[in-house]
């Protein structure tokens, strides 16, 4: 198995705390470039590796961030915490951004913070009231997942 760190805190951690304004965000367009920093151009780096090393890939400390927080120090408090744009890229529409990079090789996404203050799934309430994750994520389990396809294919 391989084993990638998409980003190991929220995109809006660095735009605040870690000097000037860092750029942290993926466009999330499904025409975007892989030659720009995209959803699209991680997936096809790690459809390389998959056809090469003929392994999965386990995608590890995903944020937890969606465009509904707040962008502030993470105390527990409902929409608390920073930022980003990798939950709902891979939750909000259905299965579609989840089997593109099953199609690369990923068998595991696994969400949570790199350090404190960050996001976190018990407040990451989303504009329609539900917990983003719980709701999303529980949807497509409930369902019973992304089927995989052979290595390769």
């Amino acid at each position: 198995m391989l084993v990638g760190d998409p980003l190991d805190r929220d995109s809006g951690f660095y735009e605040v705390h870690e000097g000037l304004g860092q750029q942290r965000w993926w466009d999330a367009s499904d025409s975007a470039s892989i030659n720009s920093k995209s959803f699209n151009r991680y997936a096809e780096w790690m459809r390389l590796w998959n056809i090469k090393s003929r392994k999965r890939w386990v995608l590890w400390q995903i944020p937890l961030g969606n465009s509904n927080h707040l962008n502030i120090w993470n105390n527990d408090g409902p929409r608390e915490g920073y930022k980003d744009n990798r939950p709902e890229y891979f939750f909000a529409n259905g299965t579609d951004h989840l089997r593109k990079f099953a199609d690369a090789g990923a068998i595991a996404l696994l969400f949570g913070p790199g350090a404190g203050g960050q996001s976190f799934y018990t407040n990451d309430l989303y504009t329609d009231g539900q917990l983003f994750m719980q709701s999303r994520a529980g949807d497509i389990l409930n369902a019973g997942g992304v089927p995989l396809v052979t290595i390769g294919n």
